[in-house]
This record gives structure tokens, sequence and C-alpha cells, in this order.
């Protein structure tokens, strides 16, 4: 019995009882697949379930079971083993091309693919277009559905950290509701604001500065996570990710981590297409040396409170004196 099943199995009563703790969505995914090794994945089942008790959510799609490494590289060559949104077409330029995922997390998750199969190096131009196409991808499904407004764009780089395909790629999604961690933002900002009548974010800059833990750079703040999960995170925020000044620090910390051969994540939270009071933010969130596969999350990071063991003064301190070079 699969998890449709068991649902259509329940009683009235028993979902009843359900919904009291468990708000259970599922959507359908139709892919409009021309490539005939991709017919079977043409329609897939999202499943989204919160806890409305404890603000958990998590997102199921069971097709992802069935990714596969591949013995060439698919990415290497996008326009043939992959697919792309007919409404939008492919976006494309010098140095990246979209593509709509397979297997995707959401109802509107697209790629864009990076043309060559490594980061030998990354200049400013890479991210340039990368944020350029990535504002057009979330425009163009804006226009075509008004409903979808919060943007997301972020990668998983190399094994450690996520990535399924070794391949740089970033992830675009666009959605109705924000993901757990932006909606946190949003309500954390929203009652902030409403007991202090300041800006959260703001002042939260100004906390982290007496600490010594948020600098400005080329008017762009930076600050390092007084509590990240785990390992160093950084959060940077502009007013637009378009802004040449914020992709210059981008590209140099991009850098500053293929260079020190780590593994990690960058997720970018774009301002939402309707009103609310954040910014826009970025994120990096270092996950170690990709060379070395020693688990970093333990119990006590997956259902207690994380344990750090590195110096994130020091690790400021550091970054501040590359970012002036």
């Amino acid at each position: 019995m699969n998890f449709f099943e068991k649902l259509a199995s329940l009683s009235r009563k028993d979902l009843s009882f359900i919904e009291r703790i468990l708000s259970i969505k599922v959507d359908i995914k139709i892919h409009n697949i021309t490539l005939k090794k991709f017919k079977s994945y043409s329609r897939q089942t999202i499943i989204k379930i919160k806890n409305k008790i404890s603000k958990k959510e998590v997102i199921f799609n069971p097709s992802r079971k069935n990714i596969k490494e591949e013995k060439i590289c698919p990415f290497c060559k996008p326009k043939e083993f992959s697919i792309y949104e007919p409404k939008i077409g492919r976006i494309q330029g010098k140095y990246w091309i979209s593509c709509e995922n397979l297997f995707p997390y959401d109802l509107l998750h697209g790629m864009l693919i990076f043309r060559k199969h490594k980061f030998v190096f990354v200049k400013k131009e890479i991210f340039k277009e990368l944020f350029q196409l990535s504002h057009q991808w979330f425009k163009k499904f804006y226009k075509l559905n008004k409903d979808f407004i919060f943007p997301f764009l972020g990668i998983n780089y190399l094994e450690k950290a996520g990535a399924s395909i070794e391949h740089p790629h970033f992830h675009l999604l666009l959605s109705k509701e924000p993901y757990k961690f932006e909606k946190e933002i949003i309500e954390t900002t929203k009652k902030y604001e409403r007991k202090f009548k300041k800006s959260y974010f703001s002042d939260f800059f100004k906390v982290c500065q007496k600490l010594e833990l948020s600098f400005k750079s080329k008017g762009i703040k930076i600050t390092i996570s007084p509590t990240p999960l785990k390992g160093q995170e950084i959060i940077l925020e502009t007013k637009s990710f378009k802004n040449n000044q914020f992709i210059e620090i981008f590209s140099k910390i991009f850098s500053l981590f293929l260079k020190e051969k780590f593994s990690f994540n960058a997720a970018l939270i774009w301002k939402p297409f309707k009103k609310y009071n954040i910014p826009n933010l970025a994120f990096f969130f270092l996950r170690g040396k990709a060379k070395n596969f020693k688990g970093d999350m333990g119990v006590m990071e997956l259902y207690g409170t994380p344990i750090l063991n590195f110096d994130p003064w020091n690790f400021k301190t550091k970054l501040e004196k590359i970012l002036k070079n």
C-alpha cells in the first residue's frame, strides 16, 4: 500500500483527527516531455506535510528515488539530456542554460546549468549573468502564475552538500507560499517590528556589529551568523542581487570556497513579488572539505541544539581581510 492508497483508505473521522496536527497537501506535476527516455516521468506527485503544532515541514516527491547515476554527465549536453518548460522555452546565455527539473521538489522547479563541467575559477561576469537569467525565469513564470510570488535560488555544491550531480547547477523555485525557512524570517520580522517598532534586520546587523561578527564591504552588509545550524554560515543583505557590488562580493566568497575545496550550500531568498518587509538575503553554509566525507550532522543537530567547534570571530576576521583585497 502506498501513501495515497493509505490516505484514501482512512475514514473521515481518522482524517479529521490527523488534520488536527498535520496539514497534508498533494500536488500533481505534469511535465510536457518529448524525449522518449523520460516519458515515464511525465506525471509526478508532490506531497507537502506540515506539522501545525511544531511548525516542521517536509516535501516528498517519491519519483526522486529513480534518480540514477549516469555514465556520462547529463548536464554536459543539456539540450540532449534535459527537458525544458515549453511555456517559456530555454533561457540561456554565455555561461548558463536553463532546464526544467525532471525530478522537481515543487510545482515550479527549474535549474540553471553551468556550460562547463566544473568551476575551474569563477569571475564576476558568471554570476552577473546567473542573476540576470534567474530574474528572467522568475518574472516569466510569475506573469503566467500570479499566485506564485516567492522566488528562491540555491546550489548544493558537491556531494557532501547534497548535490546529486557534480556538474554545477543552481535550483530555481517559485512557490505560492514561502518555504519554512523564509516563512520563519517573515513571521519573526513581523513580531519584532510590532514589539520594538524597529527593523529586525537593521537591529540584527547592529547587534552582530557590537559582537564584531558583522561588517560592510562595498555597501553590502555581511554577517557571520552567531547561531548557525552547523559550521560557518555567512549572511549577505543587499538591495538587489543585480547590484554590481553584491555580485563582486558573492563572486569573491564563491571563489574562496572553491580555492579551499569546500563543499557548501548557497541560497538566495529574493524579495517576494508582493509586498513583504524582508530584504534580499543570501546565505552560504559551509559543509567542510570536499574530500572529507565524515558526517557533519548528528543527533543534537537533528533533534537538540547544534554543537559547534569553530571560532566565528576568527572566521569573520579572515573573510573581512579577503574581501578588502
